[in-house]
């Protein structure tokens, strides 16, 4: 009596939406072997980063990026399964030699953080629906707003790493008085941030979560094992939309001076690097 008022492409997404839920709640009765395969990834993060990069010129230049540890907190500690495993790092814009920010100007400072870039590697635990998960559902919790998301690649010099773009903005607090930094309309000043995800299993990539949650149970169903799943998540922000022409022209070349565009080439070229150094790439081609 229902379906008969129903018009045929509602009916067919009915249908489409009822086989799609109840194949992906298949991933929670299937069963599990007692052993699972390890992620084809080494969790370790590069301990500095040597990159050449565009200018705001346009031409080429030399970066180095120095690695700095970060620890893991508290709330991702209570949010995901006690064996989830964590390595955690921030690239800041150094000098080669001495290792020192770049940008030391204490007025200049907070960019300075700002661009940093973040880097970290997440590998799920044994049981894989408490400890790993799509980083768009944690990003908004910590402040992140209007995630747009896009698929993508990424072209290294050892194969193509699929990856998920998303752009979103967070709003500028001030770090001495924890208030909003109000711009000209009185509203908070918005840092927009670039970020890069991919999700790594024991022989495939993908950006994809419902491909990841697929591979899964066609692996446990015609393969007999499980996979430990890690993915990558790499972000940072960019600034030129914060300066006038005026200042922004006065700037020239400086690196607080970021646009979206040099962002995305930068993580990039992150990207090619860590996946370089951290993916075992035979066993992904196997």
């Amino acid at each position: 009596m229902f379906t008969a008022v129903l018009s045929s492409p509602v009916r067919r997404l009915a249908i489409l939406v009822v086989v799609l839920v109840g194949t992906l709640s298949m991933s929670f009765v299937l069963p599990r072997s007692e052993v699972a395969r390890e992620a084809a990834i080494r969790m370790e993060l590069p301990e500095s980063l040597s990159l050449w990069t565009r200018s705001g010129d346009g031409g080429q230049t030399f970066q180095y990026w120095h690695g700095v540890p970060l620890p893991v907190s508290e709330a991702e500690h209570r949010m995901l399964a006690a064996d989830t495993e964590f390595v955690k790092k921030q690239y800041v814009l150094s000098d080669v030699d001495t290792k020192l920010p770049l940008i030391q100007d204490p007025k200049l400072g907070q960019l300075g953080d700002l661009l940093e870039v973040q880097a970290s590697i997440v590998l799920s635990g044994h049981d894989l629906n408490d400890s790993i998960h799509r980083p768009e559902r944690c990003l908004p919790a910590q402040g992140f707003k209007e995630l747009r998301l896009e698929p993508g690649t990424v072209k290294t010099a050892q194969g193509e790493v699929p990856v998920t773009r998303i752009r979103c903005y967070t709003e500028i607090k001030d770090p001495a008085t924890g208030q909003f930094v109000l711009g000209a309309d009185g509203r908070p000043v918005r840092l927009e941030h670039v970020f890069y995800y991919w999700f790594i299993g024991s022989h495939s990539l993908t950006s994809d979560h419902y491909e990841r949650t697929l591979t899964d149970m066609r692996d446990r169903l015609l393969g007999g094992f499980d996979q430990r799943w890690a993915y990558v998540l790499l972000g940072s922000s960019y600034t030129d939309y914060l300066f006038s022409p005026e200042v922004a022209a006065s700037l020239g070349a400086s690196p607080i001076l970021r646009s979206e565009g040099q962002t995305d080439e930068l993580l990039r070229e992150v990207i090619s690097a860590i996946s370089g150094r951290t993916l075992l790439w035979d066993q992904v081609r196997s």
